[in-house]
């Protein structure tokens, strides 16, 4: 009987066949057209090649952009006099209306306030590489943010998102990634804290917040109140303890028991510490600024009441005087330093604006 093909490829030594003859020699029924292991190896290692591939040209695509031009805007205070004055400090007019902020050093930020919010919106903020894979497909799924972490959060407000949609989501992920590459812990928390949002009206940044809820300084907030700040800033409208005191009590037991169950934290609580806290109630005198209690919240209207006209005036003139548009002026950190009598509010001269204290430290004067 004569010799056929498949005789002659049976009689080929398998090192001499080509990894992609099919229908495989030698091989009978369904056999013969499943991948040997060499094929099967080979195709394994291409596709981990290609998806490697992809993923590096994919990082070195996704370049850190500049900052939001918001991030640097801080609030615009007006005084009857110099707050600096050690003779006697002037007592505020009011804030022009805009984003209340004031950017404060990262020394500045007591550690317990750090680790509060770490606590109650990322526990392994201190060991992951800027993103959560699991927090990552929730929000692809669900199209909202997600549990993300920290690192992802201070990328959205910092730099701004990359979009929505898978693409936007990833882009976002890798931008986290090399920001946690190239930023220390320290410094993506604390920038993080001067621009996340607090609720009550435009107030963004731990210093601001810290004056909005209890009229004190960021560096002097007791635990319970660091606690109660870092609670809420997933929802600060719907949570703020002066609408929804039981939810939220309920996130500053959340935030406590965090801190007491992380050991590696350096505020870390011990049981007894914790159960010392007191939840922060509401002042009972509505104009109280003791800062021991949390204040009610009136939205400021800065344009109103006897110090209306003063405080258009006192704008208009100040931006005149620094060479800045109206808009620049309300939310570039400058304090204005009138020439009214803080007793008699007497009508304005011929001028209200004595000088301008830019953020910097800068003085404009007449």
């Amino acid at each position: 009987m004569a010799e056929t093909a498949t005789d002659r490829q049976d009689r080929v030594p398998d090192e001499q066949r080509h990894l992609w003859a099919y229908p495989r020699p030698g091989r009978h029924g369904a056999r013969r057209w499943l991948p040997s292991w060499r094929l099967a190896t080979v195709a394994s290692l291409a596709v981990v090649a290609l998806v490697i591939g992809a993923g590096v040209a994919l990082y070195a695509s996704v370049e850190i952009p500049e900052v939001d031009a918001q991030v640097s805007y801080q609030t615009t205070s007006v005084y009857f006099a110099d707050p600096q004055d050690s003779t006697g400090a002037g007592a505020k007019i009011g804030d022009l209306p805009g984003i209340n902020r004031t950017v404060i050093a990262c020394d500045d930020i007591p550690q317990h306030v750090k680790d509060a919010v770490v606590a109650s919106e990322d526990r392994t903020f201190y060991t992951n590489s800027g993103v959560d894979a699991r927090g990552i497909a929730r929000s692809v799924r669900s199209g909202q943010q997600g549990s993300w972490t920290l690192t992802q959060q201070y990328v959205e407000n910092y730099y701004g998102s990359a979009g929505s949609g898978f693409k936007g989501r990833l882009d976002d992920a890798i931008l986290a990634v090399k920001i946690d590459r190239q930023q220390s812990k320290d410094q993506i928390l604390c920038n993080y804290l001067n621009v996340v949002y607090w609720g009550r009206g435009q107030t963004h940044g731990i210093q601001a917040a810290a004056q909005a809820y209890f009229a004190k300084d960021a560096k002097d907030l007791t635990v319970s109140q660091a606690a109660l700040l870092a609670g809420i800033i997933p929802s600060p409208n719907k949570w703020d303890p002066a609408k929804n005191p039981d939810t939220a009590q309920v996130r500053w037991t959340r935030t406590l028991d965090y801190l007491a169950a992380d050991t590696s934290l350096k505020s870390h609580l011990t049981p007894s510490q914790k159960d010392d806290l007191v939840f922060p109630q509401m002042c009972t005198d509505p104009t109280a600024t003791t800062g021991d209690c949390v204040v009610t919240y009136e939205p400021e209207r800065a344009y109103t009441g006897p110090t209306a006209d003063l405080m258009v005036s006192a704008a208009e003139e100040a931006a005149a005087l620094v060479g800045v548009s109206a808009d620049d002026l309300a939310h570039g950190g400058y304090t204005i330093v009138t020439t009214v009598d803080e007793q008699t509010q007497a009508k304005a001269g011929p001028y209200v604006v004595s000088r301008v204290i830019g953020p910097e430290g800068k003085v404009w004067t007449r």
